[in-house]
């Protein structure tokens, strides 16, 4: 058996293997992989060794999917499924989303640290982008605490705010590779 790289086609030759007649060497494509077998009996074998990997890979992607659930169910007490986070992410805006990116990626950020993100002028306009996170997670039924959380601090009679991302909601965009898209 021999693994070479496909030549780049036009078309959607590589979803079926080329029976090369004479020799009759059977080739099969299989991710962005040519695999030459000597004879039929091999590439009856190497389709069911693909078919088996493909089944594996799609019960170890469920099996993880469930663990991640019981995981964060055990830890919050709240159960952030990929489905209900991908509908969050999905319904917010893009300012929504440069908020959480920025406090999934640092833990905390000031009042400043966002408004200045956002090039935003004051904390009122930053109200409204955080209301409207909170909005959209009451229409799915997730507590807004659950995102992210609101921290007063005062120092010599001045008050800043500073904004953390709740655990349970870290844990769910890290569990998701939000980040990575």
């Amino acid at each position: 058996m021999k693994i070479t790289q496909p030549k780049n086609r036009l078309t959607n030759a590589y979803k079926r293997g080329i029976l090369t007649l004479g020799s009759i060497m059977v080739k099969i494509t299989y991710h962005d992989k040519l695999i030459e077998c000597e004879d039929a009996e091999e590439a009856i074998k190497i389709l069911k060794a693909i078919e088996h990997e493909e089944e594996f890979a799609r019960l170890t992607t469920n099996a993880r999917r469930v663990r991640i659930e019981e995981d964060a169910r055990r830890k919050f007490g709240y159960t952030w499924t990929a489905q209900v986070f991908r509908q969050l992410v999905d319904s917010l805006g893009e300012s929504q989303k440069r908020v959480l990116t920025l406090l999934v990626r640092k833990n905390k950020a000031s009042d400043e640290e966002l408004r200045k993100t956002l090039k935003l002028e004051s904390n009122q306009q930053l109200a409204g982008v955080l209301s409207g996170i909170s909005k959209q997670a009451a229409a799915l039924n997730i507590p807004a605490r659950s995102i992210f959380l609101i921290e007063n601090e005062s120092k010599g009679g001045e008050t800043t705010k500073t904004y953390a991302v709740a655990s349970e909601f870290s844990y769910t965009a890290t569990e998701n590779n939000w980040l990575d898209e």
